[in-house]
């Protein structure tokens, strides 16, 4: 999957990402356990892809997911297989989609509401998205 960083599209408030890192629990014996594993929540304007010409009970298949410099890339296939978004219930006009963080790897940056960019493919029925983290991947 290449990306080209050059591209820039301005980001607005249709997508916003939510990065949160995995966190550790110390136990009394000195065992050192998950206590929440790291996710990516991206919450998407609910018309975005009916906008794009797509219906309305699309799904979402991640094809993959890049760090680079600040930003995290993830891509995903538009269609009628994959995940499907859910309302989110407060009056926000968006949709949800969870992530497990371990796509993009360790040592993931804590995002919260991240504007992101994006960009729809029609010939690939795909959409890529340009998650801000404000820190340099290791």
């Amino acid at each position: 999957m290449t990306f080209d960083p050059s591209v820039k599209i301005s980001a607005d408030e249709r997508i916003t990402a939510t990065v949160s890192p995995a966190t550790l629990k110390t136990h009394p014996d000195g065992r050192i356990t998950f206590k929440n594993k790291a996710r990516l929540r991206l919450c998407l304007d609910r018309f975005l892809l009916q906008s794009a010409g797509y219906p309305e009970d699309t799904r979402l298949s991640l094809l993959g997911a890049v760090r680079t410099g600040e930003s995290i890339f993830v891509r995903f296939k538009l269609g009628k297989e994959g995940k499907a978004l859910s309302n989110i219930k407060v009056r926000s006009g968006k949709s949800e989609l969870a992530i497990h963080g371990s796509v993009i790897g360790d040592k993931l940056p804590a995002v919260r509401r991240a504007k992101c960019s994006f960009w729809i493919n029609k010939d690939e029925d795909s959409i890529t998205i340009s998650i801000p983290t404000g820190v340099k991947a290791r």
